[in-house]
């Protein structure tokens, strides 16, 4: 076994699913075994299963633990798995090589993760089967209102997913349904094996989602089958459960502790626009995957968690809804100066719109209150965001904390929020235009004349970019 080093799969070839995690080591002291990069899955290419397995089996015996995607070793990566057709057969029999791995190394700890089946009415169509762009709505509608009906058994939804199921040629449900069903029969037999003792952690996430679906009945039949099983967690998340269970590795010995600060009262019950639950349910049950504790009071804590919330409706940046964040308009004057007086380590998590940062918050910030932080994060979903942070707070203080922090600055206000928008309207994807423009922003705003970023679209598309420290990218 070699010193500090952990074996990593990641879900994807994304920056947030591969070089954050990778980031987020660095600071705990570890380096991350990955596979090649060309091995990786990406928008269009999945991962290449059979090499990815020969690279696990041949390599296992140098790492200390294994943090791997179940999605990547069973399907070629987030994306397959919602597209791919290989039968169940399939799909558990690429799965068994950890079975032989953990034979061969008993003592190597394996923390994995698998992701439910997204569905959410605002989903991507090129990450979905080719029905999607027309059947999509539809979809989304039926699978809303049936299970909706299932529980509150009102005749409304009743009609609602009659009439969406009308809409649905009887073929292309058969085809969803069957994956869906596939799917989830996957992460049961994960349950399983997670019973027999083959992983140290399992976290089953959910992707995407509304506050009803077929996968939120998914989600609650998981969470009674893992009942009893400290090592199985299902909660809501996807691009950043490996950075938490990279946490949930930093804090096996001693759980750190976290109080929560929200920027106003009542925006704490506020449900994310992408999961199925409040923005402090959110809190709870991340830390808890973190292997991290919720203080009750903030004398107590090892930690503050200060967290942006909306009024009254989380909005989303990217999507260009925007009721609800700031309506009625929130006062953030005494949320920053309990910020700015904080004498304890401090993170800032801004979960007022998903997708950026919010606009009214970053304005009032300058550097100096940017140093005081440890993290900062504002990307995605509210589970995005909470799990990035927390993990770069369990890593300690390793020296590339602030540089991270830096780069979550650079992508997630001054590229999602300030920048996005009319280079998507222009339509440009040219990474210069990007990366000239990022770092006139940052010294505008934050920067010091040696601190300059590289900036590209990884995926080809403008829903994320890579933004790189120009040092941390050469390394």
């Amino acid at each position: 076994m070699k010193d500090r080093v952990l074996g990593f799969l990641p879900l994807d070839n994304r920056p947030c699913t591969s070089r954050f995690p990778r980031r987020i080591a660095e600071m705990g002291g570890f380096s991350l075994d990955t596979p090649p990069f060309g091995m990786l899955g990406g928008l269009t290419q999945p991962a290449a299963i059979e090499e990815i397995s020969r690279w696990l089996e041949e390599n296992a015996a140098d790492w200390q633990a294994l943090v791997l995607s179940l999605d990547t070793l069973g399907f070629g990566g987030l994306i397959p798995s919602r597209q791919s057709n290989d039968p169940l057969s399939t799909i558990l029999g690429r799965l068994e090589v950890l079975k032989k791995i953990k034979q061969r190394h008993p003592a190597l700890e394996i923390y994995a993760f698998g992701v439910s089946t997204r569905l959410s009415r605002h989903a991507a169509p090129e990450e979905e089967k080719s029905y999607w762009p027309k059947q999509g709505e539809n979809i989304s509608l039926f699978s809303f209102h049936l299970e909706r009906f299932g529980r509150l058994r009102q005749n409304e939804d009743r009609i609602a997913f009659l009439e969406a199921k009308k809409r649905i040629p009887p073929e292309i449900l058969q085809d969803y349904l069957r994956t869906r069903s596939r799917n989830f029969r996957v992460l049961v037999e994960m349950i399983r094996w997670a019973q027999q003792g083959l992983f140290r952690a399992l976290h089953l996430t959910q992707d995407d989602t509304e506050e009803f679906g077929i996968n939120v009945a998914e989600k609650r039949r998981l969470a009674v089958l893992a009942d009893g099983n400290p090592k199985v967690l299902v909660y809501p998340g996807a691009d950043e459960v490996a950075s938490t269970l990279l946490a949930k590795f930093f804090n096996r010995e001693k759980s750190p502790s976290f109080f929560p600060i929200y920027s106003h009262p009542g925006g704490e019950k506020v449900r994310g626009i992408y999961e199925d639950c409040s923005i402090a349910e959110s809190v709870a049950r991340h830390l808890k995957a973190s292997a991290a504790l919720l203080a009750t009071t903030e004398e107590e804590a090892d930690f503050l968690l200060f967290l942006n919330v909306p009024s009254t409706n989380q909005g989303d940046l990217c999507l260009e809804i925007l009721d609800g964040a700031d309506s009625p308009p929130r006062d953030l004057a005494p949320f920053l100066a309990r910020l700015r007086k904080s004498e304890k380590p401090s993170l800032l998590v801004d979960v007022a719109y998903a997708n950026g940062a919010d606009p009214a918050l970053m304005r009032e910030l300058c550097r100096a209150d940017l140093e005081r932080l440890i993290a900062f994060s504002a990307w995605n979903t509210t589970g995005n965001s909470l799990g990035t942070a927390l993990a770069a707070a369990s890593a300690g203080p390793g020296k590339k904390k602030k540089s991270f922090l830096w780069e979550r600055v650079a992508e997630d206000y001054l590229y999602m929020t300030l920048l996005r928008p009319p280079l998507r309207r222009d339509g440009d994807l040219s990474p210069e235009k990007l990366e000239n423009a990022l770092n006139f922003l940052w010294s505008e705003l934050f920067g010091k004349d040696d601190e300059l970023f590289t900036a590209s679209y990884p995926w080809g598309r403008f829903f994320e970019a890579d933004v790189a420290l120009m040092n941390e990218k050469a390394e």
